[in-house]
């Protein structure tokens, strides 16, 4: 039995030897690599080269790297290093193949082959100039530029010079904004009177004297310090006061003490209208306010209407009267005139003239002619063309509905219609007209029945070409009704496509949407047919304008006609509902 055991053993130790023998044949160079393997460009020191370790039950196999007599080592011709440089040179192919096939691409796009030819043609002509400028190049940099002239002044080809005119756009175009008009000159500004204006008093207290006297730093010291409210606490302002107080808030350089002075008036008043109940409020008189306005660089004539002008007073009036306040102005520490409008204190002052109207609603102290004066004259520097984009037109549209709340109910329709008549005459633009009649639109009753009255006014102004057709139809002016806008749209209609007016119409087409559109409520059910008629008449002029590339204002024009139709046709609509509902 242990002879048995003793030869599995042997067997076994036999059949280890037999594979440690195929192990061995793996450190043997194939033939065929041997046949095939180039010289290296990488060379090593045979003595540190890597050399199988020794066992004892493996015998050292030699291999072409461990030979000393081999003095390079030799580069597989499948290794890495050739993989990785043939695919680098496949990736520049492909790249030149790429670039190639975007630059043939970019030809095409650019003309090909005819703009090849072009710009040989270009260049050729460009050396047969060459020659003739070689004189031109001595004197600099004067050849370039001649040639660069030379080249803007070539004439285009016919043919060019037709397809840049078919193309090209109109100069037209409708401004989103009224142009405005010069009312107020900066070289007047300042001209009747500057910081500190001279206050007279009759029967004047020891405080009213020292504020009398005080020189232009004191006078500022004792305006911020609150004095001027402190003195008259418990009892009213003079007159006289209130109206210096008006004319230092007109003028004043600092923002600062202009803020004070208006922050007096408005405690002052609101104390007197509060406190004293038997106390008639201060209001400024036409003559002192249309001073304030001369004073900034108004003309008196342009700024009052032409029927009021010589009736009222003159500008004589004014300056004779403020006359000492000039003199008293070329003192040493007097404030300089502005060198232009100063816009803060305008402001300031049209709400303190809205506020001292206030007090006065349906109990005027002016007169209704004087109302209609001031209404004028405060629709009149809204024109101008330094307030186009102030906020004080907010402020003004609040002054010009105090205004329309002083008169008389019994008087008011006959105002109204006066005053439409005014107002028209303010300016010749159509549309700064327009931007007067959206300076009614103050949310009030009787804004809402002007701002109509008015837009159908100045309709009658732009659509009739005489004078005196004008004037007959703006002497009988009567409650609107949107039967009157169909004889005055039809006169809308442009007589001529060719010598149309669009930015006129623009503005025309405005007026009807501000007349017939402002407040719905007063429509009643037997206006449904003259709306009716009214949307016909849009949707035919509408019909009749010929859009085109070059003329984008007709897009503009047509484009607010199909609006208003639309809102009217949905007020009818709305009408018609109402009738069903009222027969039911």
């Amino acid at each position: 039995m242990m002879d048995g055991s003793l030869a599995a053993l042997s067997d076994m130790a036999s059949q280890d030897e037999d594979d440690d023998s195929d192990d061995n044949f793996l450190y043997v160079q194939p033939a065929a690599l041997k046949e095939t393997s180039l010289p290296s460009r990488f060379k090593e020191d045979p003595s540190e080269m890597r050399i199988a370790p020794k066992t004892d039950d493996l015998e050292q196999v030699e291999s072409t790297y461990s030979n000393p007599s081999f003095g390079t080592v030799k580069q597989l011709k499948y290794s890495l290093d050739c993989i990785v440089q043939t695919n680098s040179i496949q990736d520049h192919k492909d790249t030149q193949l790429t670039n190639l096939h975007e630059s043939l691409r970019h030809g095409i796009v650019e003309g090909g082959i005819t703009k090849m030819a072009e710009d040989d043609e270009r260049e050729e002509e460009d050396r047969d100039f060459k020659p003739n400028q070689g004189q031109g190049r001595e004197f600099g940099g004067e050849s370039t530029a001649l040639e660069s002239r030379n080249l803007e002044n070539v004439p285009l080809l016919p043919e060019h010079e037709k397809t840049l005119q078919q193309y090209a756009l109109q100069n037209e175009s409708i401004a989103t904004l009224h142009p405005g008009e010069d009312i107020f000159c900066n070289a007047d500004i300042g001209k009747l009177f500057t910081f500190p204006v001279g206050l007279s008093l009759f029967e004047a207290n020891a405080m009213e004297k020292l504020v009398m006297t005080s020189s232009p730093d004191e006078l500022k010291e004792l305006l911020m310090s609150r004095l001027i409210l402190d003195m008259y606490t418990g009892k009213k302002c003079p007159d006289p006061v209130m109206l210096w107080l008006l004319q230092l808030l007109s003028i004043c350089d600092s923002e600062l003490v202009a803020g004070m002075i208006f922050d007096t008036m408005w405690s002052l008043m609101n104390s007197c209208q509060h406190l004293l109940h038997n106390a008639k409020p201060w209001c400024p008189i036409l003559q002192d306010i249309a001073a304030i306005f001369v004073n900034y660089g108004a003309r008196l004539d342009s700024m009052l209407p032409p029927s009021l002008f010589q009736s009222n007073f003159i500008f004589e009036d004014i300056s004779a009267r403020y006359g000492q306040d000039k003199k008293k102005s070329e003192i040493p520490g007097c404030e300089t005139k502005p060198n232009c409008l100063p816009g803060y204190n305008l402001q300031q002052v049209i709400k303190i003239i809205t506020q001292c109207l206030l007090t006065h609603e349906r109990n005027p102290s002016l007169h209704e002619d004087d109302l209609i004066s001031l209404a004028y004259m405060v629709c009149k520097i809204s024109l101008d063309k330094q307030l186009v984009r102030c906020p004080v037109q907010v402020d003004i549209q609040h002054c010009i509905a105090a205004i329309l709340n002083c008169f008389q109910d019994h008087t008011w329709n006959t105002q109204a219609r006066t005053l439409c008549r005014k107002l028209a005459l303010c300016s010749d633009h159509h549309h700064n007209l327009v931007h007067l009649v959206r300076l009614m639109r103050t949310g009030t009753q009787r804004g809402k029945t002007l701002c109509p009255m008015l837009s159908c006014t100045v309709l009658k102004k732009l659509t009739r070409t005489s004078l005196v057709l004008e004037l007959q139809c703006t002497r009988n002016i009567q409650a609107f009704k949107v039967s009157d806008l169909i004889p005055l749209l039809a006169a809308c209609k442009p007589r001529s496509k060719i010598d149309t007016d669009y930015y006129q119409l623009h503005s025309l087409i405005t007026l009807v949407e501000l007349a017939v559109g402002y407040d719905r409520e007063m429509y009643q059910a037997t206006d449904k047919e003259a709306l009716a008629r009214v949307v016909i008449l849009l949707r035919d002029m509408a019909g009749d304008i010929r859009e085109s590339h070059r003329h984008l204002c007709r897009t503009q024009v047509k484009d607010l006609m199909i609006r208003i139709a639309s809102e009217l046709t949905y007020l009818e609509q709305t009408l018609t509902r109402k009738q069903h509902a009222s027969t039911d």
